[in-house]
């Protein structure tokens, strides 16, 4: 017969078997995109290697990782020499696009990653991983959408017709298939925005005035939980619905003005929403349901771009130029730079600081 400190042995070696289990897999628990958002802070620290084991994990996770994220993984792998790595990237990306110009201009042109021979050994062994027929349907909603753009005095009813029938469309491929995603049209050229988000950008814009317009929450939702939209993206597009019941999902911009009036010191600020500890606590609630970046993990990575000369995409950080209107006089540009100043605030180092009082 067994001796009960035989017995509180055992549960005692379960015990510690079971904390041990449960912290091995605490990081397997963390998703894509928290995965992601932590590469991208490891970039702003400068923290390139530690970068690059996150994003490692990261693509473990999902079939068919985002292109930016592929296109920052393989700038990493270029800048940190990791010749291995950097081919293995690239050579996704290049089995996922058409038009290479912008992949050269970067990766061969400006900071010679990149040689011919290379390129051309990638393009040689390339293996198409994206639905051709699909990727012409959304080039064609894309098409469709601007047929009678900007006539909207004269072309109002048709410009409607013509968006509904192009939602309608995608709507039903996301019940069929998904939500058409990088999965099956590869990547866009610049890494960001596939053709067919013009008609949810129009759809966005539409609701924020008739709001008897198609809510996409539940479809933007869905496609954020399969992996098939950036959330970064579908929550800027709900964000221009201007729904009362979405206020916590603020857009947060990082927005620069233009005028020859404006003040030399003025034009070269760059300007973000200013926000109460109140409300960067709900939009923060909501934006981590959502798997998106904190309010100061923004501020840091719009800090880093606006530091670093490596072009890195970081979809969370949204830029914008405001351009005033060029009859406006001088008083007129001095009562606006007062508006700005008011509403929001510089982009600067002393926003981090702030975050964390």
């Amino acid at each position: 017969m067994k001796s009960k400190y035989f017995y509180r042995y055992i549960l005692l070696i379960s015990l510690i078997l079971l904390i041990l289990q449960s912290c091995s897999h605490k990081e397997e628990q963390l998703g894509y995109f928290q995965f992601v958002n932590s590469a991208e802070l490891a970039i702003c620290s400068n923290n390139f290697d530690g970068a690059l084991e996150l994003y490692k994990k990261a693509f473990q996770i999902i079939d068919k990782p985002f292109g930016k994220d592929l296109y920052n993984a393989a700038l990493l792998s270029g800048i940190q020499k990791d010749s291995l790595n950097f081919r293995k990237y690239l050579g996704k990306i290049i089995n996922n696009l058409d038009d290479y110009r912008h992949l050269k201009q970067i990766f061969m042109f400006q900071y010679g990653f990149l040689s011919e021979d290379v390129f051309q050994s990638l393009l040689a062994n390339k293996v198409v991983d994206y639905d051709s027929v699909l990727v012409k349907e959304m080039a064609f909603i894309r098409d469709r959408d601007q047929l009678f753009r900007p006539m909207y005095d004269t072309h109002m009813d048709t410009i409607e017709v013509l968006r509904k029938l192009n939602l309608n469309r995608i709507i039903e491929l996301s019940n069929a298939t998904g939500f058409p995603s990088h999965r099956e049209l590869g990547y866009p050229t610049f890494m960001r925005h596939h053709d067919h988000y013009i008609v949810l950008h129009h759809t966005a814009q539409r609701r924020s005035q008739v709001k008897s317009t198609y809510d996409m929450l539940p479809l933007l939702r869905r496609a954020v939980d399969e992996h098939r939209i950036d959330p970064e993206i579908a929550l800027q597009y709900l964000s221009m619905q201007n729904d009362a019941d979405k206020s916590d999902i603020v857009r947060f911009e990082v927005r620069s003005y233009r005028h020859e009036l404006l003040p030399e010191g003025f034009a070269e600020k760059q300007f973000i929403p200013k926000f109460d500890h109140d409300k960067i606590q709900k939009a923060d609630s909501l934006r981590s349901a959502w798997s998106a970046s904190s309010i100061k993990d923004i501020k840091k990575k719009a800090l880093y771009l606006n530091s670093t000369s490596y072009p890195f995409i970081f979809s969370s950080v949204q830029l914008a130029v405001g351009n005033l209107k060029s009859d406006m006089s001088k008083e007129e540009i001095l009562e606006q730079m007062e508006a700005i100043e008011y509403f929001s605030e510089p982009l600067n180092e002393d926003l981090l600081y702030e975050s964390n009082e």
